[in-house]
């Protein structure tokens, strides 16, 4: 039983690293959630991500790459975890072995994941030490969910301005992809998340 952290979703951060061969961190990139699932089966999934600098908080990335060298982790890493306002320190939910669902807000960034471990592995390359710190908006729900569902202004304004600027990426959209199948399954599957937000949004399906 963890205990429970007050908070709107934009609470959350999820950190992605990769681990080279050598033991040391090589690659953090830390994602602000603007909005989770709100169905019961997608609850500690996420539909819109945000990377910018100011997301990134130095004595946390420094603690965390602190942990993976200690623990000598070689590979990726995926980290959950919340900021407690109450305390003003993030509580950590879990650690996953491997890219998290919503991971690809990495490459969305412009730090392909999948870099590090081929250069790092199959060609044996220095890959260095870098944060990711440019901006984007990943998003798996449709931007319409995003607008009508996001509270914080500010973070609104943000995902707005990215959006106009086209500094955003969609996780299940693929313009090479046109085939008129996979095209009414995404508008479909796109549909369906204006209806389950609504039906879920506030309680996730907890309560009747």
């Amino acid at each position: 039983m963890q205990e429970y952290i007050p908070g709107d979703d934009n609470c959350m951060r999820v950190l992605n690293a990769y681990c080279g061969l050598d033991g040391k961190v090589h690659l953090m990139a830390l994602g602000r959630p603007l909005l989770e699932e709100q169905t019961p089966e997608g609850i500690g999934n996420y539909a819109a991500i945000l990377s910018a600098p100011e997301i990134n908080d130095p004595a946390l990335l420094e603690r965390m790459r602190a942990f993976l060298e200690d623990v000598g982790w070689v590979g990726y890493a995926n980290f959950d975890m919340k900021f407690d306002a109450r305390t003003g320190e993030y509580k950590l939910f879990e650690m996953n072995p491997r890219q998290g669902r919503s991971s690809y807000f990495v490459t969305a960034a412009g730090y392909n994941l999948a870099r590090w471990l081929v250069e790092d592995v199959l060609e044996g390359k220095d890959t260095g030490f870098t944060i990711a710190d440019s901006e984007s908006l990943w998003m798996i729900a449709p931007y319409g969910v995003i607008r009508k569902y996001l509270k914080d202004e500010k973070l609104l304004a943000t995902a707005a301005r990215l959006k106009k600027q086209g500094r955003c990426a969609h996780q299940l959209y693929c313009k090479e992809d046109r085939s008129l199948k996979r095209g009414l399954w995404y508008l479909r599957s796109q549909l369906n998340y204006y209806r389950k937000t609504a039906r879920y949004y506030g309680n996730k399906g907890l309560t009747d």
